[in-house]
């Protein structure tokens, strides 16, 4: 089993933000109009005929969305996120170039900035705690009674659809003995990580703003997932790196909201593609700061838009390519989940495996 101090360096420093770290962040998007409202189902629409040279709008995916189509399925994310119905091929305007400037400052100077999460003082404790071979239940239960708000959470998962209880868990006790000690490490990442990614604002209707969350939660359990059956990767980077992976958005929406002056939503690909990839590295650099094992890290890395596709480090190159896939699934369940049998056939079996798990799970 790894070491804790492998997955969280003794470097860290503790969330000095106000206190109750699992208080909401600060509202987003203030005094804003409201976009057109838009489902995770619902198509942008489709491209309109138009001179060669003139400014063509088109949607922000296929009609038919697929589990292959990563780009259309990070501009669909997007626009729908910040509530573009379409977007159009024409050149960022002069807002959208402010924001991704802006955002591309936190990545230059990223240990200055206070809109970058800190690491919840309490993850490396407990994750250390839960880690260890000699861990006993009883100690484990002591150890998060201590934080009325965590013990809610995770007794509130442990009777979430995933785990299909027969019965109501009631008490913290019966919740670690049912998960088990990798089902408990999953359930407190989710429980902390959970309230960093919850945002509130006018410019974003209820739904859009679970969006960042939704995803995360269904790559982190892809990930998760992807890491069985053989693969060599450790179950437990694999599920950190899935959760990790998105964390770049809420800064990049927190910048958003305070940059962006224009009354309607950004329209333009070459915005959403940037603003796509801002986020991953924001990713990478939260990642970086919060010491995560260099596994994690690099994958995170690697699985930006553009970012590389292999190195010297097996088990890095083996988490990445499963971060990567677990990001395009987790992407296509959310923004397309009534899969039919015709929609995986095709689909490599561990690919196959991993979409039934997210069925499964999240349903439709």
């Amino acid at each position: 089993m790894t070491a804790p101090s492998e997955a969280i360096g003794a470097g860290n420093r503790p969330a000095t933000a106000k206190p109750g770290w699992l208080e909401s962040l600060r509202r987003l998007f203030a005094g804003a109009s409201p976009p057109r409202p838009q489902t995770p189902g619902q198509h942008p629409g489709t491209p309109a005929a138009s001179p060669a040279g003139e400014d063509r709008t088109e949607p922000a995916v296929a009609a038919t969305v697929t589990s292959s189509d990563k780009t259309g399925l990070d501009r669909r994310f997007s626009a729908l996120l910040l509530g573009a119905a379409d977007l159009q091929s024409s050149p960022m305007q002069t807002s959208e170039r402010e924001v991704v400037q802006a955002i591309d400052h936190l990545l230059l100077d990223p240990g200055d900035s206070a809109l970058l999460p800190r690491l919840p003082a309490v993850l490396p404790r407990l994750i250390s705690l839960v880690r260890r071979d000699d861990s006993s239940s009883r100690e484990l239960t002591d150890s998060l009674g201590r934080d009325p708000t965590l013990v809610g959470e995770v007794i509130r998962i442990a009777n979430s659809p995933r785990y299909r209880t027969e019965r109501d868990i009631t008490n913290l006790q019966d919740a670690v003995v049912m998960v088990g000690q990798r089902g408990l490490v999953q359930l407190l990442i989710q429980a902390t990580m959970r309230p960093i990614f919850e945002l509130d604002g006018s410019r974003l209707n209820q739904a859009h703003c679970s969006l960042p969350w939704l995803l995360t939660e269904r790559c982190a359990h892809a990930c998760g997932q992807l890491a069985g059956h053989g693969s060599g990767i450790d179950p437990f980077h694999a599920y950190l790196a899935g959760m990790v992976a998105n964390l770049g958005w809420i800064p990049a929406l927190r910048q958003f909201g305070t940059v962006y002056r224009a009354p309607e939503a950004p329209v333009t690909i070459e915005f959403h593609d940037a603003l796509a990839l801002a986020a991953a590295r924001l990713s990478g650099s939260i990642a970086r700061q919060w010491s995560f094992h260099e596994d994690v890290c690099e994958a995170v890395d690697r699985a930006a838009p553009g970012g590389a596709t292999g190195g010297v480090n097996a088990p890095a190159d083996r988490l990445a390519e499963a971060l990567q896939i677990a990001l395009r699934l987790a992407k296509w369940q959310l923004l397309a989940p009534a899969w039919t049998d015709a929609d995986l056939e095709g689909l490599p079996d561990p690919e196959r495996r991993c979409c039934l798990e997210l069925q499964r799970t999240f349903g439709a």
